[in-house]
């Protein structure tokens, strides 16, 4: 493609337009997946939430844990998403890894002319931010909920949805 005319304004290469469009594309793909994920953790956490409830497990520790879990799940859709109590009522909050995406992909979706610095630092910005919240994710999907889903299960809790089909008693 050959530029028809040149800018008013003096702008980035289209190379490197297209080079930004497509890690904003990355981005936003990474985001949306580790929302939907997060959607599955809850429904998770909620239905052992609910065979803890019917088990005869002591309180204690697997409450502590089922607890703890779904904090994490709620603090880490707030990085990617804001306080959802806060925006229902438009009410300021800091920067979300989700509206630094937005700065960067408004500000570039519609012009050929490219970034400018801020949409470069505000896509860094979530990139940075991301991969922390992608770690804890993972290590919450991976490691966290399976362990307490096997304690509950090992405490007697009743089976829940996504569950391997029990063994039974030898």
């Amino acid at each position: 493609v050959v530029r028809m005319r040149e800018g008013a304004l003096e702008g980035a290469e289209p190379a490197e337009t297209v080079a930004f469009w497509k890690r904003l594309s990355d981005m936003q793909r990474q985001v949306s997946a580790a929302n939907q994920v997060i959607v599955e953790a809850r429904a998770k956490v909620d239905s052992l939430g609910a065979a803890l409830a019917r088990s005869t497990a002591p309180a204690g520790e697997l409450d502590a844990e089922l607890h703890a879990v779904s904090q994490r799940l709620y603090a880490i859709a707030e990085q990617l998403q804001g306080k959802r109590s806060l925006t229902e009522l438009n009410e300021p909050q800091g920067p979300t890894i989700g509206q630094r995406l937005f700065v960067a992909m408004i500000g570039t979706g519609r012009s050929t002319y490219g970034p400018t610095p801020t949409h470069e630092r505000s896509l860094e910005i979530a990139e940075q931010q991301f991969d922390e919240v992608r770690a804890e994710l993972n290590r919450l999907v991976e490691q966290r909920i399976p362990a307490l889903e096997d304690a509950l299960f090992e405490a007697g809790a009743p089976w829940t949805p996504g569950s391997p089909v029990p063994a039974g008693i030898d």
